[in-house]
């Protein structure tokens, strides 16, 4: 019995201490991007009364500091008019598309941004832009033809930079190592009986 007890006591302070030293684990950035409300809605769009474009975009690490328009590859994306959502999980992209572009200042906040989202169902595309010396500065969505058209044009919304939940390596040593404290005191104490 005793030898039982002093090996799991040895191997909860193992996992304990492998636990503490495992550090933080890197977490993903995401980035939010909320729209200001669309100025222009072409009949026929279905636009609550509310219609705006909003991003969210997961990245493995930050953006970088000074970093000049560069094209980037999420995680995860997804992009949503108020009516229609396109997300990564979507199978059919119109050619070219997703564009997910993005340059930043000295502190790794995005400063300019092309995200250009197209789907092939429907001809579906939504975007957000703030190039002014290239595509200009808008929001804007099609739905069904260039025809139907919602936007609006100088004023971008503005972008957050935010943190996805991780769990860190120790909180999943500890919970191991609580569980196997927990199974060991079960073993001991059944036999015992």
């Amino acid at each position: 019995m005793k030898t039982l007890s002093t090996t799991s006591g040895r191997l909860v302070r193992i996992l304990l201490a492998v636990g503490i030293s495992a550090g933080v684990a890197a977490a993903d950035a995401v980035y939010t991007y909320t729209g200001n409300p669309f100025n222009v809605v072409e009949a026929g769009e279905g636009c609550p009364s509310r219609c705006s474009v909003t991003v969210t975009i997961d990245l493995s690490s930050p953006l970088s500091d000074n970093m000049p328009l560069t094209s980037i590859t999420p995680a995860f994306f997804s992009i949503t008019d108020g009516v229609t959502t396109i997300d990564s999980t979507d199978a059919y992209f119109a050619s070219g598309t997703p564009v997910i572009e993005f340059s930043t200042n000295g502190s790794g906040q995005i400063l300019t941004w092309d995200v250009a989202i197209a789907t092939l169902a429907g001809y579906i595309s939504i975007e957000t832009r703030n190039i002014p010396s290239g595509y200009g500065v808008i929001d804007q969505s099609y739905n069904g033809s260039l025809s139907n058209v919602t936007f609006i044009e100088s004023d971008p919304g503005t972008w957050t930079e935010g943190i996805s939940a991780a769990p860190e390596p120790c909180t999943l040593l500890l919970l191991g190592a609580g569980l196997l404290g927990i199974a060991g005191f079960t073993r001991n104490r059944s036999s015992q009986l």
